[in-house]
């Protein structure tokens, strides 16, 4: 009797597993590198995201100046929400979060 209770309870939770990942409940996640030579521009920053999840980049605030980013090259990718907080959408690959900062107008 006790076997059998085992072999269910096995089989339950095999079928569990499967279920999971045939109706994609096991996400799959993405990697967020942020460029090394700007790394002290960024307080915090993800490491992996799911597609589709709104990833929140905390970054520095430049007096005198200006604060960039750009997700895979594209400047337009994200948004600043507010002072030193950049949003952007996580797409279906890995992305690097570039930043950096201008004064009067220079890189």
């Amino acid at each position: 009797m006790k076997r059998m209770l085992r072999i269910a309870a096995l089989l339950l939770c095999l079928m569990l597993l499967a279920m999971s990942v045939l109706c994609g409940c096991a996400k799959a996640t993405y990697k967020i590198t942020v460029d090394a030579a700007h790394k002290f521009l960024v307080y915090s920053c993800p490491k992996r995201a799911v597609p589709g999840e709104t990833v929140t980049v905390e970054v520095a605030v430049v007096e005198d100046g200006d604060i960039h980013v750009a997700v895979n090259g594209d400047a337009d990718f994200g948004r600043f929400t507010k002072l030193g907080v950049y949003e952007f959408i996580m797409p279906e690959e890995d992305v690097t979060v570039h930043v950096w900062a201008t004064s009067n107008g220079l890189a």
